[in-house]
């Protein structure tokens, strides 16, 4: 499966820092896809629950017993940089970032957000992408938040998520 294909069609995802609540940050992007009829399987990564809106979780990406294609990664940004690694060792091969706290808040976030450039770089592409507001995204608010003077080129861009339907495995 190519880098693309992970984000567009994955048949797994792990959603790292996954929330029962599904108004939560960390709750909407499993909220969404369980809503919504996504046919893959879905692994909620949360250490401190048994189940994440009504589905098993895993206390982290090592434990869960299947490949990933795409992690979600909605954690803090001093926990993002392990999350990915966690997510690179697990052999996914595209993840998608919801954090802040990078170049947007200073020198100490440029640094952080250079050790995440080095990471994708480290690990692909082509094997890996990786996509966050700070990818250079064509979105206003991605660059309100981040202006892409501030944003290493990442492989893909993205601001926000909403799985296509139409790109959702049938199987």
């Amino acid at each position: 499966m190519s880098g693309l294909s992970a984000v567009f069609r994955p048949r797994a995802i792990a959603v790292v820092g996954a929330s029962d609540d599904p108004v939560k940050i960390g709750g909407r992007p499993l909220a969404f896809l369980l809503r919504h009829g996504y046919a893959g399987r879905v692994f909620p990564v949360n250490p401190a629950r048994a189940t994440v809106q009504g589905l098993p979780a895993f206390p982290s990406l090592a434990a869960i017993p299947e490949h990933v294609d795409l992690a979600i990664v909605v954690v803090p940004a001093e926990r993002v940089l392990e999350s990915l690694e966690a997510a690179a060792a697990k052999g996914a091969r595209a993840a998608i970032v919801f954090s802040s706290g990078f170049a947007e808040v200073g020198e100490a976030g440029r640094v952080a957000q250079n050790r995440l450039r080095e990471l994708a770089e480290r690990t692909g592409p082509p094997p890996r992408r990786l996509s966050g507001a700070c990818a250079s995204a064509p979105s206003g608010t991605a660059r309100a938040a981040a202006p892409r003077s501030t944003c290493p080129p990442l492989s893909i861009s993205c601001s926000g998520w909403a799985p296509p339907r139409a790109a959702w495995p049938v199987s």
